[in-house]
Formats: C-alpha cells, structure tokens, sequence
C-alpha cells in the first residue's frame, strides 16, 4: 500500500515514466502533470498544454452530474464542452543525437500497459523515476529533470573545462517567446509558461560562490550567458535541495511543536497528538490518550531516518491530562532530551529528581491547550531506541511553570505560552529556559538570584545532570514586573546567554550595557550572560523598546545574535545591512559583553503589524550566516505575502500562510537566498515550541500541517507518508539543505 500511496495519494507528486515499447522509440520518459503533459525525447522536449479553464469546467461538469445523480434527479449535457490544447518543442540544436538516459530514485509501484492488441506494445511493470536526465546531452553537460514545489524543473550540469556555450534551445510553435524582468515567458494559446531567471553557483574551499547568470534570446532560441565567468575547472552545481518532507502518519488529530536532528542527520519531531497516533513496536507507550480523554492530548513523538524515507520509531508520552512538548535536543549518546509542560499527577516517572506534581491553576493556552490542574515541566530522556525512559522527572513549584502567558505587550504570537528551550552541554549536562509562576520553585545550590520578583511570572534558568534526577543549580531571571525566558546558548567558556522578554523597570543589566533600562512603554526584549555556575550575572541589557527576543545564537568569534519581534515596526536599522523597512522581525548583533552594538536591521514583508512572520528556528553558522526559519498567516490573523524570495527559490508563491526561510550573508550584508515553503491552500503554522538548525545550514523543522483535512504540504518522493490522514491536522515535517556549508564532489 505504501507504494500506492506514495506514488497515487500525493497530487502534488511528480513522476517520470519509462518507456519500455509501450510508445514510439524517441521517446524516453513521458511525465504528466496538471496542466500539461510532457514527453522526454530524444533530441527535443514535448509539451501538451491544457487549458486550465476546460479542465475545471470539466471538473465542475463531473462534479455537478455527481450530485445531481445523487439528488435522483436527471442531468443533461445541454452543450458539448470543448477542450483547448496546445502543443510546442523545446528542441537540443546541436546536441548528441542519441544521449545516455539516466533515470534515479525508482519507486516500488509501477504501471502496466496492455492496450490494443498487439502485444508488441504491451509493457508490464514499467518503470516510475523521481528523476529522469540526460547524459552527455552536449558535450561534458547533462541535462537534469525533476519535481521542485510541484512543477518540473530542469537544470544543466556543466562539467569542468565543458563549454555552456554548446547549450542552444529552440522554442517551437509557441505563439511568442520573450524575456521579461530576466524571466522566460513562453506564451501559448492556452496559458503562459514562465522559467525564472536562472540560477547557478560553484563550491570554492569549501564555500558556495553564486555565479552570475543569465538568460539569452534571440527570435525562439535560447542560451546561457555568465557575464562575470566563472571557474571552468570546477563543475557548476544548481540549486538548494529538499531532503524530505513528510506527515507524520497519524490518522487522528495531531499537532506540531518541535524538531530536532542528531549526528547521523535523523529529525526528530514531536507534536500534541490527541488519538490515532501511529506508534512502532516496541515504542515506550503505544497507548491512544484518545481513548481516555477526549480533551487531553498526549506528546507524539517521532524519529525519522536521514532520507524520511523510515519511521525509526513513534511513541506517545504522557499521563492523564494534557501534556505539550515545548524543545528537544540530543545528548551525545544518541538519547533524546524532551523540555514539555504536563497536567498530569501520573506522567511517567524514572529516576527522578522529582516525582510528585506540584500543579497549579487551571489555565488553557491559546484556546487550544487546557491544564485542568495546573502545570509542571517536565524532562524526559528516551533511549536511542525509544523504548524506553533513561529519565524523567517533574521541575516546578506549587504554581503554574513552563507556562508563559498571553498578555498585553507579552505575548501577541498565537501559541507563544509554548516557548523556552532545553540545550545540553559536552558532558551532555541539561540546561532549561523557561517560565515560572511559583515562587518556591526549586532551585538546587541556588543562583545568582534566589527570590521570586513578583510581578506574577520570572523566567528561570536551571541546570540538571544528564539523567535529570539531580538539579545542580537554578535562579530566578527578572524584577518586580513579568519575566520570561524564551532561548539559551553557551559560549566557549560554557556561559550561558538567555534571551526573552520583560516589563521589569528593575531588570538586572550589567554596567556600560547596550541599554541599561527599559526602553518600552509595555515591554522589552532582553538578553543577559550567565556563568556556567549560575552564580553570577555577568552581563546583561535591554533592547530597543517594546519588543521581546526569541532566539539567540553565537558566532565563532563570540559576539551575540538575537532575533525577536518589534512591537512598534520602527526597530533602528544599521547602514549597509541588509533590511526590509517598516517590518518586525528585528536582528541584532552584540559584542559578547553586551555592551555594543555592531549591527541591527529589520526582517519581514514591510507590514508593521507585529506577528507578521513568528520565528521558530535560528542558527549562526561558522562562516557567520545568518540562518532564520518561521511562519505567518491566518493562524496569526495575518498573512505572509510578499516576502522577498531569491531566483532559486525552493517555492516562489504562497497562499499567505506558509513558512518563510531565509538566510543573509555574514553581518547580514545582503540576502543570500529566501524561499516559501507550504502548500497551496492549508494554514501551516507552529503550536508553540522550538526547531533547530544544525551547524551545517540543515532546518530540521516541526510544522502544524494540512489543517481541516487538507493534503497540500508539499510531501518528497518516498516519505514516511504523503498524505494528511486526520480529518483536522497533522503532524508534519521537513528537512531542507541549504547547501552553504557542504562540499560537493
């Protein structure tokens, strides 16, 4: 079955199928898709062009007659409908005439052709590819063809010392073929075809190096032209490239919240799953919360292979009540570490600093998260496996913690009460930043501040040992307002830097900080650096004004970026960085006293309204680009059009709620590359939590995906699952390589 529904059950899959004498010799592959029909010949490219008007009229007409029949009533055609087609060749003018085929990644199903009665045409288990090339099209360059966001896509490899300028494509019996805005527009009698402005690069010491490109015309036949050349003796290479994107699987409702990935680049995902969960043999709980409780959810937690083409294992994680995983990460022996908040007094338990649920008032987060009795954190480590528990504890006090709420000026994101994170160090020691409403939160050897501030909540940094049955130290972060801890990052010497917001006139900063109070009327973002013993506050400040900081990560020289949201749109900007004037997402670098500013500059669409793109991910990497991962939309009563995206953009197009990734050259000097990712009709968003980067430039990201019962999220060729089983949403995820940071031969 699964090969059925990885080839039949996406719509949005592409697939190129061989010819073994069901069609005419030219032809090597045929593709269909949903406007067009294209066969792979031998010396030219066969485009079939369907009016997308006829085919919905179609559609419509079927549609209609099915319900009429359904009604008992009599349906008559009263005019013929007529189908518009045009056909053009896109032909290879001096290419090899007979080059290689070169097909790659074979799906299990396959199509049989037994029309007609000749046998003689007839072909049984004909082949179906992921992609389908040409080999030694033109001299030292093959030609590449694939699925990207749903179309097909082509691209030309040159070999080194091959020379591009062999390439020469004519355009035939197109009505008209021009270049607008660096773009390729191919105009037929039934719609348009458009080819973006071509993209290459090449790997030089280790670095991807963009190399100028550019499209030239001249009456119907096309070449490429590199205006600033480029290094011959290294071969060209096109493009960022999706790994995998896949659901989780499940056929009940179940919700996205975080990911992360190991050394081995298997993702982890995790999510609220309320039933119908799929689980694996052998997994620590395989028991439906949903048939327990209707209103609780449990943590579904997921491991994924490298390829997303394996369900390493699946397992839910709770008790009683509701439980929501908020960050996991994992430890250098392969164990996941879990940060989640939980309502249940019998969440499972193993060897824990803590086994008794100190709860709290009941509260509901965001409308969509009910703790009956309160909420603790919880840390919970499951074996490589995940079989089975290495440890699992209860972390709070005799109030609400892990929690922070929505209020003005503090929370404005949908499902932000899910924040904080959970990181380890090399001796894989867990450290926590969050938020806590108690003030007799436990606090091990104590911090550099051992009193609750008041102010209803102060967000809290701690520290436990790998097992989490002990907590070395713990302090309180804050003043006499509201508090709470979002991010946390080390540096060389194990500091630790935390980041999150606050309204506390009497905030701890450190002296000659970036800005020693606060700036805002409502709230500010913050950033401090702590020592590894929690003992000392050794540097902290304000940002700029009604804003609050969600992530922050170091360079390899030490200085300090923060990403967060402005509340007010008019974040300072620095010159010569690159920005997007009256938007909300805010960047800012720091020196690591934080004391000076490098740069700042604003991210987003140019709306003002806050919320508009919601981070979730965010990396520095070690050549200093700046990596960011987030989502906007409906969700959010907003929506995410009109982002910037780069020519070689994974998905160009959104329909307003979808994920946005981007990535700025180091010191935020310009915009390296920028791309929508979703699909064409569903709300994707985050229900709280982080996802992460690995330092290669890799997003390992948990998505809210398909939500009332959709399929569009675009899903890769032999995933785990390609289709949305639950009826509401479901757990989705992807894994995309930039390709900044990786070598390739």
């Amino acid at each position: 079955m699964r090969a059925l529904e990885e080839v039949h059950k996406n719509p949005g899959l592409l697939y190129f199928v061989e010819n073994k004498g069901q069609w005419e010799d030219d032809i090597y592959y045929r593709l269909n898709m949903g406007y067009a029909k294209v066969a792979l010949e031998r010396t030219r490219l066969n485009f079939l062009l369907i009016s997308p008007e006829d085919l919905e009229a179609k559609h419509h007409r079927h549609v209609d007659r099915s319900q009429h029949c359904h009604d008992g009533e009599a349906h008559h055609d009263h005019e013929e409908l007529v189908m518009h087609f045009h056909r053009f060749y896109v032909n290879f003018l001096g290419a090899n005439p007979t080059p290689t085929k070169k097909p790659k990644n074979k799906y299990t199903a396959y199509h049989n052709y037994f029309i007609g009665n000749d046998p003689s045409k007839w072909a049984s288990e004909v082949g179906l590819y992921e992609e389908a090339s040409y080999g030694n099209l033109y001299d030292g360059i093959d030609m590449r063809l694939y699925q990207f966001g749903g179309n097909m896509k082509y691209d030309f490899i040159i070999a080194p010392n091959a020379d591009p300028n062999q390439i020469l494509l004519e355009y035939e019996h197109a009505d008209k073929v021009f270049l607008k805005d660096k773009k390729l527009h191919i105009q037929t009698s039934v719609n348009e075809v458009v080819e973006q402005e071509p993209f290459a690069y090449q790997v030089i010491d280790g670095l991807k190096t963009k190399v100028a490109c550019e499209f030239r015309l001249v009456g119907n036949q096309l070449t490429f032209d590199f205006p600033k050349g480029y290094d011959k003796n290294l071969e060209l290479v096109i493009d960022p490239e999706l790994i995998f994107a896949s659901y989780s699987g499940a056929s009940g409702d179940n919700w996205g919240t975080t990911a992360t990935f190991d050394e081995d680049g298997n993702l982890y995902g995790a999510g609220v799953a309320f039933d119908r969960y799929p689980t694996t043999t052998g997994a620590f709980d395989t028991d439906d919360p949903g048939l327990f409780s209707f209103d609780s959810g449990d943590m579904g937690i997921s491991k994924f292979s490298a390829d997303g083409r394996n369900l390493i294992y699946s397992t839910y994680m709770g008790g009683r009540a509701m439980e929501v995983p908020h960050s996991m990460i994992v430890n250098s022996k392969d164990q996941l570490i879990i940060l989640g908040s939980t309502s249940s007094d019998n969440y499972p338990m193993q060897g824990a600093f803590d086994s008794s649920f100190g709860g709290g008032r009941t509260t509901s987060v965001s409308g969509s998260y009910t703790y009956p009795n309160g909420s603790d954190m919880v840390i919970s480590i499951l074996n490589p496996r995940g079989s089975a528990l290495i440890g699992s504890t209860f972390v709070g006090g005799s109030e609400n913690d892990g929690l922070h709420f929505r209020r003005r000026g503090a929370s404005l994101n949908y499902s932000d009460e899910i924040r904080g994170e959970v990181v380890v160090d090399a001796a894989d020691n867990i450290y926590v930043a969050s938020t806590t409403y108690s003030s007799n939160f436990p606090l091990g050897s104590g911090g550099f501040e051992n009193n609750f501030g008041g102010g209803d909540e102060d967000a809290i940094v701690f520290k436990m040992n790998p097992t989490a049955s002990s907590l070395e130290w713990g302090t309180y972060l804050g003043g006499s307002g509201f508090d709470a801890a979002f991010s946390l990052q080390f540096d060389e010497a194990n500091n630790i830097y935390v980041c999150g917001v606050t309204n506390s006139t009497d905030f701890p900063t450190s002296p000659g900080a970036h800005n020693p109070s606060l700036q805002g009327t409502e709230s500010d973002g913050f950033v401090v650096r702590i020592s590894t013993d929690g003992k000392r506050l050794l540097a902290g400040t304000y940002f700029n004004g009604s804003d609050f900081a969600y992530f922050v990560d170091l360079d390899s020289e030490g200085d300090v970026y923060v990403i967060g949201q402005a509340n007010s749109g008019a974040y300072p900007t620095t010159p010569g960085v690159y920005n997007n004037q009256r938007s909300s997402l805010f960047l800012h670098k720091l020196n690591p006293s934080l004391s000076n500013s490098e740069f700042s500059t604003v991210l987003g669409n140019g709306d003002r309204v806050f919320g508009t793109w919601i981070p979730s991910a965010f990396l520095v990497d070690n050549c200093r680009r700046i990596y960011i991962s987030g989502w906007g939309g409906a969700t959010n009563g907003g929506s995410i059009r009109n982002m910037p995206v780069t020519p070689d953009a994974f998905q160009r197009n959104t329909d307003g709620s979808d994920f946005y990734l981007m990535v700025l050259e180091p010191d935020a000097r310009d915009l390296e590359y920028a791309t929508y990712f979703g699909g064409s009709r569903s709300d994707e968003h985050v229900d709280g939590g982080t996802s992460r980067f690995d330092k290669r430039g890799i997003i390992y990201q948990a998505v809210c995906a398909g939500c009332r019962g959709g399929s569009d999220f675009p899903t890769s060729p032999g995933a785990v699952s390609n289709i949305n089983g639950s009826s509401n949403c479901n757990l989705g995820f992807f894994k995309f390589d930039f390709q900044f940071n990786r070598i390739i031969s």
